[in-house]
């Protein structure tokens, strides 16, 4: 579990959430990132407006792979713009 800063709306690099927040969320859980590992290669982290998946996968001893994936709520996801940095893509 990792607050987020009280200065920043979401965990993003504007510190802006562009997206609703995932619905039945509690006072505090609105702020607040949960990280949930499944052995052997999962790590699940619950934001407060969407999902995050990481899946690691060995391609040698000095080097893994990182599969991730950005879940977000069926509301209009169109106009929803995410703010990832090229260099998590290559």
């Amino acid at each position: 579990m990792t607050p987020i800063a009280r200065e920043l709306l979401a965990p993003s690099l504007d510190g802006k959430s562009h997206a609703p927040n995932l619905l039945r969320l509690t006072e505090g859980q609105d702020r607040t990132v949960y990280y949930f590992q499944l052995f052997p290669n999962l790590l699940i982290s619950l934001h407060p407006d969407y999902v995050m998946t990481h899946r690691p996968t060995p391609l040698a001893p000095d080097r893994t792979a990182v599969e991730c994936q950005w879940l977000f709520s069926s509301f209009r996801h169109q106009d929803c713009a995410v703010n990832s940095p090229r260099s998590w893509v290559r």
